[in-house]
């Protein structure tokens, strides 16, 4: 039992080995969208995701109401934030353009940067609006 087993994969791998070396595989030409542009989709996606937590992040330290909120910290995650969403919205509008992968993942990106720039911007007029309250 366990004998057929292994010989059924060490004989998948060696007719492979022996495959793969009789008949090499030929260089491929890249594709014709490029190497960079066929992953904008994704990007977009996990680019606006990113932007979404760092938005996610300088909200609910701006809305703490036990402890006043570092603006330092509000601001530089609504500012990275707000850059990620821009790149993110950028591949997200570019993908349909030059591949036709990933796009429902670039509707993604686009739908999670904007959320994630709405957010950020909310959570600075949060601290401004309280700043102004004390």
């Amino acid at each position: 039992m366990i004998g057929g087993i292994l010989a059924d994969v060490f004989g998948d791998v060696v007719f492979d080995i022996l495959f793969g070396w009789l008949l090499p595989n030929r260089p491929s030409k890249p594709l014709p969208e490029g190497n960079w542009n066929a992953s904008l989709g994704a990007l977009s996606a996990f680019l606006g995701l990113t932007a979404l937590l760092a938005a996610g992040i300088s909200f609910v330290v701006a809305r703490d109401t036990n402890t006043r909120p570092t603006p330092a910290l509000v601001t530089g995650a609504a500012v990275c934030s707000l850059l990620f969403a821009y790149v993110s919205f950028r591949c997200g509008v570019r993908t349909p353009n030059v591949t036709r992968r990933n796009r429902p993942l670039a509707a993604l990106g686009i739908v999670l940067a904007s959320a994630a720039a709405l957010i950020s911007i909310a959570a600075v007029t949060l601290l401004v609006l309280q700043g102004a309250k004390s």
